[in-house]
């Protein structure tokens, strides 16, 4: 789900916790609502409060693209896991990135070697 349609339909927490009541078993929040799209900046204060208004483990989502964003969002939100869209889609390495970062642990990128050999592997995968 997004934090709400626009800034004045934020209805997420209304939303997670008739979901949980459903029966959910986890839930996935957007930092953005429906309005804003990919415009930049994450509701954090909306998600952190979905996570205080349920039992159920929180997914947070939204710019997400390195360690440190993902450390960001870990402890502004107090979310349980968190889900990385587009940046994934030009840097599959960005979770390797992130876990390294999260462990405290240097994270060299790969050469160009390798993000070719990823790439051809794609291309194999698709066709």
């Amino acid at each position: 789900m997004r934090t709400g349609w626009d800034s004045d339909n934020l209805n997420a927490v209304d939303l997670a916790k008739r979901c949980e009541n459903a029966g959910a078993r986890m839930i996935t929040v957007h930092g953005r609502t429906r309005a804003q799209m990919y415009a930049p900046g994450i509701d954090y204060k909306t998600i952190a409060e979905v996570k205080k208004a349920v039992k159920i483990p929180v997914v947070a989502n939204g710019d997400v693209c390195d360690g440190e964003s993902a450390k960001y969002m870990l402890e502004a939100t107090g979310c349980d896991y968190l889900m990385v869209g587009r940046a994934a889609q030009g840097n599959p390495f960005v979770f390797e990135e992130i876990n390294a970062y999260l462990k405290g642990e240097s994270y060299t990128p790969p050469t160009l070697e390798e993000r070719f050999s990823v790439l051809l592997e794609q291309v194999k995968l698709l066709h």
